[in-house]
């Protein structure tokens, strides 16, 4: 008499269990790190957004208001006149 056929399936005899870690997903959801990971990712493009709007901001205020006027002209520097010099004696 012939011996038994054994059938395996997933490579295992049929009917037994498999050892534990053996190519089975272990957690289907979300780890803690990974929502931590998420958040952090999430404030971080918050941040930048704000920072933009703030760059935005000011850079309209600085187009309404040219530097040029009398009142932004260093003091130090104010006494200069362009142009040819006078000669030294």
């Amino acid at each position: 008499m012939p011996a038994p056929l054994t059938i395996y399936f997933m490579g295992f005899p049929y009917g037994e269990t498999r050892r534990h870690g053996a190519g089975v997903a272990q957690n289907g959801r979300p780890t803690l790190t990974k929502r931590q990971r998420e958040a952090k990712a999430r404030k971080r493009r918050e941040d930048k957004d704000e920072r933009r709007r703030i760059r935005k901001a000011e850079k309209v205020e600085r187009l309404d208001h040219p530097s040029g006027a009398d009142s932004d002209i260093d003091p130090d520097i104010a006494d200069i006149i362009p142009g040819p010099q006078p000669p030294r004696i």
